[in-house]
């Protein structure tokens, strides 16, 4: 049984092209229609407003965030939060712990 490279290409079309229809997220959607497709104004996502965009680019520029997307490396930690033990609690915590056997070892 021999099948044309027409059905072949076809259906290798359809596929690639199939989850673009599935996105609800769109205005037009895809339909038995003469002109195939309706439109759907109320599926539009609401834009963002200019001043909050301008307010988070500043906020970006300012602490480093956008240097570092621009050349595609990992956005500046922030500062962490304060830590509310001391640090000899801490070391008696550790203890507790190696004596009732609790650490753990490696990457278990």
């Amino acid at each position: 049984m021999t099948r044309s490279p027409a059905v072949f290409l076809l259906a290798a079309m359809s596929a690639a092209l199939l989850p673009l229809g599935a996105s609800a997220s769109n205005t037009i959607h895809s339909a038995p229609t003469e002109s195939g497709y309706t439109v759907h104004p109320q599926h539009a996502a609401e834009a963002t407003p200019r001043a909050q965009v301008l307010s988070e680019l500043n906020t970006a520029r300012k602490d480093g965030t956008l240097v570092a997307m621009q050349w595609g490396l990992v956005a500046p930690a922030q500062e962490a939060a304060k830590s509310t033990i001391t640090r000899e609690q801490v070391r008696e915590e550790a203890a507790r712990a190696a004596k009732g056997n609790l650490l753990r070892y490696g990457d278990h």
